[in-house]
């Protein structure tokens, strides 16, 4: 009688533990989903400010200038490591091209990702951009299964053919007078390689860096620079741009930089969630915010929605809520089983 009470206090303090840990998880996943939202409302917006403009309507060269930014912002952090000490956190930037060998597939994504979202954004009125770059669930999925041999449940199944049919309406329902061919084609390019990225970081995090973020980030970045120069210079886009750049209006460089700070903070974002969840959880999260970007289109921009848009919009987010609680709940259950199933050997 005195082992099986001691058996059973000992398994209160197992499960005490595990939802302890659980929760604790649950609080930080939290945080980088809210700081994901904030920072990717926020460059969208940014963006879309700056390609609306015709002072400077060059998308490629746009990016650049925010990749530019972005490593310029790693360079000034590791100077002030001498006069702030708890900035040591941040390892030595160095560049071993061994490595860099190994990151350059993700950063060819990368750079592939971001040019086709920005062409999207300046096609399309920000109402229907979330619409057109809803299929990176369902990308996500098909490569899941083609790279990864992952089954999808019949629940998440369901869901995505939700997020699937909201985009056909989307699409069916746009304004003519916004509709843009162009748009909708970049928008299901991005779709594909956003999903596909989310997989690499995830990947090439966990192998070549050993989920030391901020070294991914800075290879990434370091990589995307020269690559994405090239681009802007096979498209035209440097010649054109660069003689703009000294009469431009004071509001324009100030744009420029804040989605700059912006470009560098949602690397963060991005690759804080996506280590602290999945690259499934980082799509969804990504296209449910689309509720927040669609009230912004109306009240910032004054974008037209039609019926039909706007029902294949609710679709489409409704999908992706359904898919994050659906995904939620199976990760949930399978960390709460495996927990147990070690409490119960230790015992």
């Amino acid at each position: 009688m005195h082992i099986k009470l001691r058996d059973r206090e000992g398994r209160k303090k197992s499960w005490r533990h595990i939802t302890s840990r659980t929760d604790k998880k649950s609080r930080i996943i939290a945080l980088v989903v809210c700081f994901y939202y904030f920072t990717s409302i926020s460059l969208v917006i940014s963006n879309k400010v700056v390609l609306k403009g015709s002072s400077l309507p060059y998308p490629f060269f746009i990016t650049w200038i925010q990749l530019v930014l972005a490593f310029l912002c790693f360079f000034f952090l590791d100077v002030l490591k001498e006069y702030f000490p708890f900035l040591s956190i941040f390892p030595p930037l160095t560049i071993d091209w061994r490595i860099a060998g190994q990151v350059l597939p993700m950063t060819t994504v990368f750079i592939l990702m971001v040019t086709t979202n920005n062409l999207c954004l300046q096609y399309v009125q920000l109402s229907f951009y979330q619409v057109a770059r809803s299929l990176s669930i369902l990308f996500s999925l098909i490569l899941s299964r083609v790279l990864f041999s992952e089954r999808t449940s019949w629940k998440a199944a369901c869901t995505s053919l939700i997020i699937m049919v909201g985009f056909a309406l989307g699409s069916w329902g746009e304004v003519p007078s916004q509709f843009s061919l162009a748009g909708l084609l970049f928008g299901v390019l991005s779709s594909f390689f956003v999903a596909l990225n989310s997989i690499l970081v995830k990947s090439v995090g966990q192998k070549t860096f050993n989920n030391d973020q901020w070294m991914l980030m800075y290879y990434n970045t370091c990589l995307a620079i020269p690559l994405l120069l090239l681009l802007t210079i096979i498209k035209g886009e440097l010649y054109e741009a660069l003689p703009m750049m000294f009469s431009l209006p004071l509001s324009t460089y100030l744009s420029l930089l804040v989605t700059g700070l912006l470009g560098f903070l949602i690397n963060i974002a991005i690759s804080l969630q996506i280590k602290y969840t999945s690259p499934l959880t980082n799509n969804v999260s990504g296209t449910f915010k689309g509720v927040f970007q669609i009230v912004i289109s109306v009240i910032w921009f004054d974008n037209e929605i039609s019926a039909l848009n706007a029902l294949g919009s609710v679709l489409v987010l409704v999908g992706s809520g359904m898919y994050s609680h659906v995904r939620y709940t199976e990760m949930h259950n399978k960390e709460v089983a495996k927990s147990q199933k070690k409490a119960k050997k230790g015992v």
